[in-house]
């Protein structure tokens, strides 16, 4: 009854707000008087959303869009939004850097935003708990477009994951500091209860093309290798909606594992030799013969998705 009535309450002044035009939201800067009361009837027709609409205020393609104030206003529901470290404000930041495509609008690979915020809710209604949590929601806060990027890529990941299976977000790759030469502060972006580490990867085709010589992608594949006793121990995960050839992926890896006369193989294996002898690789000739032959086994750390 007290939520009928407060939606009532809302109504009723949103429609006076229109019809005296004495006031008018103070930061409203673009779209003038007129479509700021035509945006405040149009969301006044379904009033669950009029606080979304107040909350989306600034971002004027958003605020007109009703799936995507419908599923603002399932974040603003009080089980959701105080599992943020900050609540309504970390909410509002993460509003503030959305630079996905609203309703009417596309994207090559970008997800609609309904959608997207559709991902966030299931994110924090599911891992809060989970060590790394708000490093993402930080990631989700980040206004560069390759950092949102990145991080809508690893929030359609987690769906597809049990809640359960999930014991770290974003977490430093295990003694990687203490390899010389290999990496410093390199992270993972999941690690599961079985210890096995995800990295996710939404690289266009030209970013795949240099990772052979990116010393920041070599350090840290480095680093993964280093840490793990076997292949299954780490995944490297590609966005498919950038680039979904999976055998192409493998070559660039190929190139990563030929560059500078296989060198990759000794930086390893002197710190790490069980990476090698658990795929039947004793030597350097082993390691270049299946290199050289895309051995599916070696390979099979790379998937899509």
């Amino acid at each position: 009854m007290a939520e009928t009535l407060h939606r009532f309450i809302g109504y009723i002044v949103l429609i006076l707000v229109l019809l005296s035009g004495a006031i008018q939201p103070a930061h409203a800067v673009k779209g003038g008087q007129t479509d700021i009361r035509r945006e405040v009837v149009i969301s006044a027709l379904d009033t669950k959303c009029v606080k979304a609409w107040e909350r989306a205020i600034l971002r004027p393609n958003y605020r007109k869009d009703i799936a995507f104030l419908e599923k603002l206003n399932d974040l603003m529901e009080p089980r959701i939004i105080n599992k943020l470290p900050n609540g309504q404000s970390d909410l509002d930041d993460i509003i503030a850097a959305l630079v996905h495509p609203h309703t009417g609008s596309s994207h090559p690979f970008m997800k609609n935003v309904a959608l997207h915020l559709d991902d966030i809710k299931h994110f924090v209604n599911n891992f809060s708990e989970v060590e790394g949590f708000n490093k993402v929601v930080s990631g989700l806060k980040n206004k560069n477009f390759y950092a949102q990027d990145g991080v809508s890529h690893l929030l359609n990941r987690l769906k597809s994951l049990d809640p359960s299976s999930v014991a770290k977000l974003e977490g430093k790759i295990i003694d990687a500091d203490n390899l010389d030469g290999i990496c410093e502060n390199c992270l993972f972006d999941i690690q599961l209860t079985s210890g096995k580490k995800i990295e996710m990867k939404s690289y266009s085709e030209t970013t795949l093309n240099s990772i052979a010589v990116n010393s920041k992608f070599r350090k840290q594949f480095k680093a993964y290798l280093a840490s793990i006793e076997d292949i299954d121990g780490m995944e490297y995960v590609f966005n498919r909606k950038k680039f979904n050839n999976l055998g192409e992926i493998k070559n660039k890896f190929k190139e990563l594992f030929q560059h500078d006369n296989y060198s990759i193989y000794d930086e390893v294996n002197q710190v790490n030799p069980s990476i090698f002898s658990s795929l039947g690789i004793d030597d350097l000739d082993d390691f270049i013969t299946k290199v050289d032959g895309l051995d599916p086994n070696l390979y099979n750390f790379i998937s899509v998705y």
